[in-house]
């Protein structure tokens, strides 16, 4: 189900700290955050990430995370270790290393979904300005796969993996859980 949030750039304090209050849901969503808390688009009308900022997903109309995404590590490369994994299919297999928080609450404004994070939510590009190429999740790689499934309440790290094509400079998040007007995400490989 897609829902309307938004994203807003908070110091790892106040993540800790978002989740205390519990202000009652808005009855719509809304599709900018204050004006003061607006991030910049780059050239790619992607917001640009570095690994280790967390990237906080905020209910309508409020500064309160409903979910706190955070890739600390792009692994390039990565080598599968399950036993029925099978070979990249687009030249490698890209490992981010995440953690992923709900709030509590998240399953009310859901009304009762899971947050979820898709493989084709993310794409690729192999140069700085070069075109984005889509990408595909693969299961059953690593032992501790990030899984399809985040429920509310939840704190969950593991490795989210994709199929990525060899030579990526570029992993873009353009998320299909949320609404569209959530802005793109872009981090740095390599």
């Amino acid at each position: 189900m897609r829902i309307g949030l938004a994203f807003v750039a908070l110091p790892v304090a106040g993540l800790l700290l978002a989740g205390c209050s519990s202000p009652a849901a808005p009855s719509h969503a809304t599709s900018k955050p204050p004006t003061s808390q607006q991030p910049k688009l780059n050239a790619h009308d992607a917001i640009a990430t570095k690994l280790g900022e967390p990237v906080v997903i905020t209910y309508p109309g409020t500064t309160k995370a409903a979910v706190t995404i955070t890739i600390d590590k792009i692994q390039t490369n990565l080598q599968c270790t399950e036993q029925f994994a099978i070979p990249a299919q687009h030249g490698q297999y890209l490992g981010l290393v995440m953690t992923v928080v709900t709030d509590a609450d998240y399953e009310k404004l859901t009304g009762g979904g899971s947050m979820r994070i898709y493989g084709n939510d993310f794409s690729t590009a192999t140069s700085a300005g070069g075109p984005l190429t889509s990408v595909n999740g693969s299961g059953g790689c690593v032992a501790d796969e990030f899984p399809l499934d985040v429920p509310a309440g939840a704190t969950i790290r593991g490795v989210d993996v994709l199929d990525v094509p060899a030579g990526v400079t570029r992993l873009v998040w353009n998320q299909s859980t949320f609404a569209a007007e959530v802005a793109a995400r872009e981090w740095s490989i390599g």
